[in-house]
């Protein structure tokens, strides 16, 4: 029988029927830049698996996403999300596939997630943001090497594992009672981090054979020695019963008064009775890479994309000093006031613009009767997965400019106040429609303090140099020397 996918372009392996295009590109490491070439070679839209089709066009963002309307999406979450999920059986917030059980569990925390609320714990932001330039200024100091007997030049420094141990530890002071105190050991010796970074990884892997995801997962620890999912639950379980234990000592009240404790306090809005600590656990650990792992990765793009750029790296310095001597900013910055330079923020934009944390396409099952998505005159078929990547949709010059391809910050800034809205329609760094990133405010919150903070701290440049990928195509993240 011939597929109705049938008439759409794409690689060999999904003409014939076989999911292996996707599974291959994501173990290697180059999802996006591939999937980004075949649109490139094909167009629009690109058949990337049997039943899957890739979407580059515009118009279709709204069409699978969000509706002009305001109502939610039709179209469902694939079940390529059920192998992000830390505890096996019960999806997070973000793999929950039932549009109804998505929206009432956001809803019950959505207060813990908006800025008012996190602009308030700020201080727990800035006890991490403190020690990591402290740990970057020992790094300093212990990695110059004297030249006619004075230190005067420095050995490169990676700076992503220690954006890593930061943003880490700001998700343990915000979501788990405490920092989980990777930055004071300068390393990852519980192997906690590192799991949480093989979720990432492996589950996109697995998620593109959706039949044999379990199995990927319970296999990938006991081949390669490394830690898997199992060593998040334990850890987050532990750190949840003892935060439990806390607050009954003390009364039955809660005496910090951060995400964790607004987990706890928060209820199921249909029956109004408060979340179980089963409940509380499995939101806290939607936090963890929402907060941790996009966060860390999107430090690391932005200055890899801003020191290989000068002219912008200047121009910035320029925006930060000058705040700083007229006395709008001062450490610790506050996210009011770094959220006011705009340069900065402009700069922020553009690197995730070209390297999106998430980059693969986000899948959608279509819906009963079929649709018809963005421009393409024909009816996709329902039940048929269909997506948009983050990278191929910001690279498209319909979207963004002739110049899409190119590191620009200015193009947030152009066209007044319609010229920004427009850029901005298209911008999927977080996702889009009701389905968009629950985390987004934590990681703008601290891209906005700790950006201005690094670059007030230290003079920091490098030499061009080639970005390695890390192996995973969800977050594409990058070894960053500065030497």
């Amino acid at each position: 029988m011939i597929s109705p996918l049938s008439r759409y372009p794409g690689p060999l392996s999904a003409r014939l029927g076989i999911p292996f295009w996707r599974f291959w590109h994501t173990l290697q490491g180059n999802y996006a830049p591939a999937l980004y070439a075949l649109h490139k070679q094909h167009g629009d839209v690109v058949r990337i698996g049997p039943t899957h089709l890739s979407f580059a066009d515009p118009a279709a963002m709204n069409s699978i996403y969000s509706l002009s309307d305001g109502t939610s999406s039709k179209f469902r979450k694939s079940n390529f999300y059920r192998s992000f999920q830390v505890f096996k059986s019960h999806p997070s917030i973000f793999s929950e596939r039932d549009p109804h059980q998505h929206s009432k569990r956001r809803r019950a925390v959505a207060s813990a997630y908006s800025m008012n609320s996190l602009v308030k714990l700020e201080e727990y932001v800035e006890d991490v943001t403190e020690l990591l330039l402290k740990r970057l200024d020992e790094l300093v100091e212990t990695q110059a090497v004297s030249t006619d007997g004075e230190k005067t030049k420095t050995k490169a420094i990676r700076l992503d594992p220690w954006f890593h141990y930061f943003a880490m530890d700001i998700v343990g002071e915000l979501a788990f009672g405490q920092s989980f105190n990777l930055l004071h050991r300068g390393k990852d010796d519980e192997r906690f981090l590192t799991g949480v970074l093989n979720l990432s990884q492996w589950g996109a892997v697995a998620g593109c054979l959706p039949l044999f995801s379990s199995w990927i997962l319970w296999l990938f620890p006991r081949v390669t020695g490394q830690p898997g999912r199992s060593v998040i639950g334990d850890k987050t379980t532990s750190r949840i019963q003892t935060r439990y234990a806390e607050v009954q000592d003390n009364g039955g009240m809660a005496f910090r008064p951060d995400m964790l404790t607004k987990f706890m306090e928060a209820r199921d809005p249909d029956t109004k009775e408060k979340l179980s600590m089963k409940q509380v656990l499995f939101t806290a650990s939607s936090v963890m890479s929402a907060g941790s792992d996009t966060t860390a990765t999107s430090l690391t793009i932005f200055f890899g994309y801003l020191l290989d750029n000068p002219p912008c790296y200047t121009k910035l310095r320029q925006e930060i000093n000058d705040a700083a001597d007229s006395g709008q900013l001062s450490s610790p910055v506050k996210y009011a006031k770094g959220a006011q330079l705009e340069y900065l923020q402009a700069c922020i934009k553009e690197a995730l613009r070209l390297s999106p944390p998430i980059s693969m396409d986000l899948p959608r099952y279509v819906p009963s009767g079929g649709a018809i998505i963005g421009r393409n005159p024909k009816p996709i078929p329902a039940g048929a997965t269909v997506g948009i990547s983050p990278y191929v949709l910001h690279r498209n010059k319909e979207a963004f400019g002739s110049d899409a391809e190119i590191y620009r910050p200015e193009r947030w800034l152009e066209g007044g106040e319609d010229g920004r809205k427009a850029t901005e329609r298209y911008n999927m760094t977080f996702g889009g429609g009701s389905r968009a990133c629950i985390g987004k405010n934590i990681s703008l919150m601290e891209l906005s303090k700790i950006i201005p903070e690094i670059l007030l701290s230290a003079e920091a440049w490098c030499d061009r140099w080639p970005w390695k990928e890390r192996k995973t195509a969800v977050v594409p993240g990058k070894k960053l020397l500065v030497p």
